[in-house]
């Protein structure tokens, strides 16, 4: 008796280090990309993003029967410095903007409409613009580390933020379940709608490196979920990322058959690391020059105004207000697909 009852607690304990040593896996696998990725200072990207509206509701909101847009986005960066830019390739409304840039120095972030020939200036860059996608291809493996939330629904995540200094430093990811094959990671996010979201990253389970292969994102307060999947990986270094993106919203909660409110997919032009990067590519001096108006968003004034400046004082003003609120919910979050608020 006494024999089979250690033989017993033997085969439990042998069992032990076979489910834990999976979630350790798991938190190795998480800090070793992330280390990795720390080491991509320098860099080059550019990739097309399309969106298709299915939601009636947003369609009728844009006046339109079906709608859909291409963007060219573009994102350089060199340590802490970067410039990005998005140019419309096709779309079905004829009044988008057609091109916009933001860059950071490492002292000062501009932005510029050229459409409007509107700058704007602040000292750091939480915020993003026009210019910036929320599915930067780079970025998108820690896509569930992002800031955007109530308090701030313009955030959008850069590469520059994951090589930054104190970027997910001390965070243990929970405990990874076993599914065909899979791990599946489940985490609390930053509320939006009031409430609390819900991040589910599935990584394969054979694997080495933390490449997830599908990321879902669920935001009962705003009544949608966002399904990404993270397809053609691909190296830069060390660092692996996807080639493309396919991501669908729906309704939340789930409805039979879905509620689909809209898709969209992301596919990677180019990227490289370039041998250098000057200066000058950080900063939009020739912009500055072209532009009618400039706003100050740290002194909330224009220092370069021209015609229609009270108009566009006005709008200025309006944003910011809009910035404050940072209400998020499932139309604006259609929107901020087909558009991030500037």
């Amino acid at each position: 008796m006494k024999i089979r009852l250690v033989s017993l607690i033997l085969g439990f304990l042998a069992c032990l280090p076979l489910a834990s040593g999976a979630d350790h896996e798991v938190q190795v696998r998480f800090e070793k990309s992330l280390k990795v990725a720390k080491t991509i200072s320098n860099v080059q990207i550019e990739w097309l993003d399309t969106l298709w509206i299915n939601d009636p509701a947003a369609l009728m909101a844009l006046n339109a029967t079906v709608f859909s847009r291409t963007f060219e986005y573009s994102f350089i960066a060199s340590g802490q410095k970067f410039r990005a830019s998005c140019k419309l390739i096709s779309g079905t409304s004829t009044n988008m903007t057609r091109l916009c840039e933001s860059a950071f120095d490492g002292e000062s972030y501009t932005t510029y409409t050229a459409d409007s020939r509107s700058m704007t200036k602040r000292t750091l860059p939480e915020l993003g613009s026009n210019s910036e996608s929320a599915d930067n291809p780079l970025a998108a493996p820690f896509m569930f580390l992002g800031k955007r939330s109530d308090d701030c629904g313009n955030c959008v995540l850069r590469s520059t933020d994951i090589a930054s200094d104190g970027f997910a430093r001390g965070l243990t990811l929970p405990t990874g379940q076993r599914a065909d094959g899979l791990l599946e990671i489940s985490l609390t996010g930053l509320p939006v709608g009031k409430k609390p979201t819900t991040w589910t990253i599935a990584i394969d389970e054979a694997s080495d490196t933390f490449s997830p292969r599908t990321i879902r994102f669920v935001a009962p307060g705003s009544g949608y979920e966002v399904d990404s999947k993270l397809l053609d990986y691909t190296n830069l270094g060390a660092y692996p990322f996807p080639t493309r993106i396919e991501w669908s919203m729906s309704a939340f909660p789930p409805t039979s058959p879905p509620t689909l409110l809209s898709t969209g997919m992301v596919s990677v032009i180019s990227a490289r690391i370039p041998d250098r990067t000057t200066d000058s590519v950080f900063n939009l001096d020739s912009e500055e020059q072209t532009a009618a108006t400039v706003w100050d968003w740290d002194q909330k004034t224009l220092t370069k105004s021209g015609p229609r400046s009270e108009d566009c004082l006005r709008e200025l003003r309006l944003k910011e207000a809009a910035r404050q609120q940072a209400s998020t919910n499932a139309q604006s979050a259609i929107t901020n697909r087909l558009m991030p608020p500037p």
